[in-house]
């Protein structure tokens, strides 16, 4: 998959295929996004914030490496998935199936390969302390 011309129309083939989902974007390690598509939310930092939050409780209390993260709201859900190198935020209403939502992770594999061999150096980038 070149991430050049396969990223974004994957990334909205995964998106149109549930009305329920708003929008799906991925972010390095550091919060910095890398790919988007959907509407385009002013929040982006304060959810990445939330997972960071949620992976440090999880490394204090020794449950092991947090894979993915789930926050639901009044209006909507916030589905957060760990990919080595990269976190995907699939925000969608609050009504959206939950198990679809984290089950996108299989679909969602190569998109991240594919960002990882487009820019080798986000392998690189370790989450903020």
């Amino acid at each position: 998959m070149a991430a050049d011309t396969l990223v974004v129309p994957t990334l909205q083939t995964i998106l149109n295929s549930s009305s329920d989902i708003a929008s799906i974007f991925i972010t390095d390690m550091k919060g910095i996004q890398v790919a988007a598509v959907g509407e385009d939310h002013r929040n982006k930092t304060q959810m990445y914030n939330a997972f960071k939050v949620s992976v440090d409780q999880s490394d204090k209390i020794g449950i092991g490496r947090q894979k993915c993260a789930v926050y639901g709201y009044s209006s909507s859900q916030i589905v957060m998935i760990s990919m080595e190198h990269l976190i995907v935020f699939i925000v969608a209403r609050a009504n959206a199936n939950t198990g679809m939502l984290m089950e996108m992770r299989t679909q969602l594999q190569p998109v991240a390969e594919a960002l990882l061999n487009a820019i080798p150096s986000l392998r690189d980038v370790q989450m903020d302390d």
